[in-house]
């Protein structure tokens, strides 16, 4: 069963698990809203300077001039809506700082990072179409290969890890490294990157998810339907709402309105922009 949707990525995926309706918002008419911030996250900027840093034998200065570039280049795009130049200036030495405090923390350690692995784009055949995304890397740690996933986050260590346990994108990732050829990948080595309140700085954790087979399985079946479901809904021209999913403990979702008024030019163009008209990263 061919579709006009080609390639799906992980987050792609997940939105329509979410809501058909999002997605099709989201990642059909590519809705963004006018109210987003458009500046880089610090997650986005810390995987710049931590891709540097691996790249090139764990060396501070190219982790900085890495942090230093992508900010660059979000100012020299437009991406900053920071309302003066002391907020970027305070987001920059934010993010160096972070970049510092990683490298301290991890200079000296063993984990062997393999170089065909740092930050591998895949793209694999999947129930007539395909499933992309990016390995963070690929490492050996304790005489075993894994999936290495670099995260930050504003929860604490214990609550992060916690939820992290069954998480879906590690699971696929998993998936996606064995079929790219990593055949012998166990699992997923988290890389944690806490932000402390205020700002004051960072908390580092790691550990590591080992996937089985029946979970790998399990995930390829369940994608594979929604898969069919993301289907359906294209040819049928229906995209339903999940009503659970309108509020949660992060906000509304932005989409709101145009479930509630219906989704009128007008309306759309009051809140939203074209995402073709805004720079972004893929999935």
């Amino acid at each position: 069963m061919p579709s006009q949707m080609t390639e799906h990525g992980y987050s792609k995926l997940n939105a329509f698990e979410r809501c058909p309706r999002y997605y099709y918002f989201s990642h059909v008419l590519k809705l963004q809203s006018k109210k987003l911030a458009m500046a880089p996250t610090f997650g986005s900027v810390m995987h710049k300077g931590r891709e540097e840093w691996l790249k090139n034998g764990r060396s501070l200065q190219h982790a900085v001039d890495g942090v230093k570039l992508i900010l660059q280049q979000f100012v020299e795009e437009g991406w900053s809506n920071f309302s003066d130049p002391m907020e970027i200036e305070e987001f920059t030495n934010y993010c160096l700082r972070g970049i510092y405090e990683y490298h301290m923390q991890y200079k000296d350690d063993t984990i062997e990072y393999i170089p065909e692995g740092l930050e591998v784009d895949f793209k694999l055949p999947f129930e007539h179409s395909y499933f992309t995304g990016r390995l963070d890397g690929v490492c050996i740690l304790n005489k075993m290969v894994w999936v290495d996933e670099f995260k930050t986050t504003g929860m604490t260590a214990a609550r992060y890890l916690s939820n992290m346990t069954m998480d879906g994108k590690c699971t696929a990732y998993v998936w996606a490294a064995r079929k790219a050829g990593f055949t012998n990948v166990q699992g997923v080595h988290l890389d944690v990157m806490v932000k402390k309140p205020r700002k004051t700085g960072f908390e580092f954790v790691r550990d590591i998810l080992p996937k089985t087979d029946f979970q790998l399985e399990q995930w390829e079946r369940a994608t594979k339907e929604l898969y069919r479901r993301m289907y359906w809904c294209e040819q049928e021209g229906y995209w339903p709402e999940h009503y659970h999913s309108c509020s949660n403990m992060f906000g509304s979702c932005p989409y709101m309105d145009l479930c509630r008024f219906g989704a009128t030019e007008q309306l759309i163009n009051a809140q939203f922009v074209r995402r073709e008209e805004v720079k972004e990263d893929d999935d």
